[in-house]
């Protein structure tokens, strides 16, 4: 759905000599980038409506609730993948980049800091489904987490992370979270890939009434109560479910 990671194997973590600091990467440059929760909930449900308008048979956008908070999940199709959870009062955003040189799979375990802050209530968010590989915090402590590179989570007010020291590495070499995080966007994915009408993809952005022409304007074999289901249980056009 984005243009291809542009890898630079060159890259290092060393600091250059009396150079300036390098600039940040990774997670500690993109959570400025992310939405407010409910700004970010509007936009998941919306690329979630379009997913469905879409009839695309491997999903690139999800969204379920379930246990009292919603789930949204956007897979690249490569191992990249961006997952958030919304709850009451409590949000967190989560992802993978399967080509990081902090992978876990790459360093054996978490990279350090990633969860350190974590509010408790949503490590539960972060543990490994049973059947996957888990992973420890660090090289000593238990095997009990999900891969994942990147990670930011809602708190007093603001988006925040943990306290990790990322490597010296170029945008496209560091955890994925700004390419990632640039994927919640239906631009590339369905308006120049799919050629769907800008002006009708924003109306989905802005949470307008669809009617069945509008939605067939867009894919004219899209399955109308299919959509109208998703958007109903997605709750679109509604207001933000959970406390911000």
């Amino acid at each position: 759905m984005a243009a291809a990671k542009r890898r630079n194997k060159k890259s290092s973590s060393k600091k250059p000599a009396n150079g300036p600091p390098p600039e940040p990467v990774g997670i500690v440059a993109a959570i400025s980038t992310i939405p407010r929760p409910s700004e970010l909930h509007r936009e998941a449900v919306a690329l979630h409506v379009m997913e469905a308008i879409r009839r695309a048979r491997v999903r690139t956008f999800s969204y379920a609730r379930r246990d009292g908070h919603a789930l949204f999940r956007l897979d690249r199709g490569n191992g990249d993948w961006l997952k958030i959870v919304f709850d009451a009062g409590r949000h967190l955003v989560l992802g993978f980049d399967h080509e990081s040189p902090i992978s876990p799979f790459q360093v054996g375990h978490l990279w350090p800091g990633l969860y350190e802050g974590l509010p408790d209530d949503l490590r539960p968010f972060v543990l490994a489904p049973d059947g996957e590989e888990a992973f420890a915090e660090s090289e000593s402590g238990p095997a009990v987490f999900a891969a994942a590179t990147f990670a930011a989570w809602w708190t007093e007010g603001h988006w925040t992370h943990g306290a990790l020291t990322l490597p010296e590495l170029d945008v496209f070499d560091s955890d994925g979270a700004e390419l990632l995080l640039s994927c919640m966007t239906p631009r590339i994915k369905l308006i120049e890939e799919g050629g769907w009408d800008a002006g009708l993809v924003a109306r989905i952005e802005r949470h307008e009434p669809l009617d069945d022409a509008t939605i067939r304007a867009l894919h004219r074999d899209a399955d109308v109560s299919a959509v109208r289901e998703a958007m109903r249980t997605s709750g679109y056009g509604a207001p933000f479910p959970f406390a911000e």
